[in-house]
């Protein structure tokens, strides 16, 4: 790749690139992506009630070259959500990341979610990471979705909490900042989030609302495999957004996680947020086999990466995209509320006067 002026200066403040996005997606659709969302495997080692990406059948999924492929050719990516399954069980996971810091010399966030299951490997490839990783910010969240009893049930396992448990306060112990248990709030674990707090404090007693990341249970058929479902909560507290609320602190993350949850009820309600939602205008998903969708709810399969020859740049001025990226603007998507797509749509409506 040339390195032009443009590049070398951006590629010196990764942080202000992020700024420029973030500001310029709330008013216009991006020339390139600036999140990608991008699932390494559906292999996982636990049976949730609430995903059932573990009842996939394995197919070939992208090799380290093809991955070293896309990122050589696609790398202005300011922000990368690695996810899966479980992306710990990928052999190559530091070789991937290694490919990634390699090539995308624009990121200024990486973020992956984990079960917490393989407590040893990831906290030695965590400690890799951070050797590699530069300014670059590391987030971590690891799934915890209630006390043991609760955890273990939706999580399909007895010492499912207790794996968590313990690969939270082990990556505490390396000083991590952004480390957080991720709470998936559905229908099995409705109102259970100081539970959480009051079990974990037995075995870490510093832990606050501020090491917790919320979601909400979501349907999709592409990514969760899960649409026979129904897990919404149907007796859903305001209480759970009060206590929340309380003793937060750290000015990013309180500004997202607080716009996300004043908007959880209305969500509930309708299943439809007034914000307009960023998916293919500033972010985008890419399964484990290539395959480029708007993001993980809508089944909208667009193509695959091999198809455009591992090329986002070009792929991204088409006008499938285009015609897409409308279908979302006009609502034909089902909608959603999960945080990998709503994060981006709060911050590329920053200038709204009033969060609905």
């Amino acid at each position: 790749m040339v390195l032009d002026k443009e590049y070398c200066l951006n590629s010196m403040f990764p942080k202000w690139l992020l700024i420029k996005n973030i500001f310029f997606s709330n008013f216009s659709r991006l020339k390139f992506p600036y999140k990608l969302t991008f699932a390494l495997t559906y292999k996982c080692n636990l049976k949730c009630k609430i995903c059932f990406i573990w009842k996939r059948k394995q197919t070939k999924e992208l090799s380290i070259d093809e991955i070293e492929m896309f990122f050589k050719k696609s790398n202005r990516f300011s922000w990368l959500d690695l996810t899966g399954g479980e992306i710990f069980l990928r052999e190559d996971l530091l070789d991937i990341l290694e490919i990634i810091f390699k090539y995308c010399h624009f990121l200024s966030i990486l973020h992956f979610p984990t079960n917490g299951q393989l407590t040893e490997k990831i906290v030695g490839i965590v400690k890799k990471i951070c050797r590699l990783k530069g300014s670059r910010i590391l987030v971590i969240t690891i799934s915890m979705d209630g006390p043991e009893e609760i955890n273990d049930e939706i999580r399909g396992g007895k010492g499912t909490w207790m794996n968590s448990l313990n690969s939270f306060i082990e990556l505490k112990k390396l000083g991590l900042k952004f480390v957080y248990l991720g709470y998936t709030l559905s229908k099995y674990n409705s109102g259970s989030l100081e539970d959480i707090l009051l079990a974990v404090r037995k075995y870490y007693p510093h832990v606050d609302y501020n090491d917790l990341h919320i979601n909400i249970a979501h349907i999709s058929e592409h990514y969760f495999n899960n649409a026979s479902l129904h897990l919404v909560p149907d007796d859903f507290s305001i209480k759970d957004i009060e206590n929340f609320s309380k003793g937060r602190n750290g000015i990013i993350k309180n500004f997202l996680e607080q716009r996300y949850f004043r908007l959880i009820p209305n969500y509930l309600s309708s299943r439809q947020i007034l914000l307009k939602c960023q998916a293919l205008a500033s972010t985008c998903f890419i399964d484990p086999y290539g395959d480029i969708y708007p993001c993980t709810i809508y089944d909208r399969r667009i193509s695959n990466i091999r198809d455009i020859d591992y090329d986002l740049y070009k792929f991204w001025k088409e006008d499938r995209v285009a015609i897409i990226r409308k279908e979302i603007l006009d609502k034909k998507c089902k909608g959603c509320w999960t945080p990998c797509e709503a994060y981006p749509t709060i911050l590329g409506s920053i200038f709204k006067k009033r969060l609905q």
